[in-house]
């Protein structure tokens, strides 16, 4: 059977690479996001799709600030 993925031997990684005139963060910006996959139940995701389209703004935009309100609530209730 062949590996229909086989590139060939022209692509195999050499044992080492000299990294040492390296530059750390060079292609990565200051401000990088870690993306967190959030599992929302199908309700919540249809009610907040549904309320986003009716409200003419993109879901992530209505769940962004509808967490930043949570957020700011629980922050209040902790300073009483």
């Amino acid at each position: 059977m062949t590996d229909e993925y086989d590139v060939g031997d022209e692509f195999e990684m050499a044992e080492e690479y000299d990294f040492s005139k390296g530059e750390r963060g060079k292609y990565c910006g200051k401000k990088l996001v870690f993306l967190v996959p959030v599992w929302l139940d199908l309700e919540v995701v249809t009610y907040f799709t549904t309320r986003a389209k009716e409200m003419g703004v993109e879901t992530e935009a209505l769940l962004n600030d509808v967490l930043r309100c949570q957020r700011d609530v629980a922050a209040a209730r902790e300073q009483r």
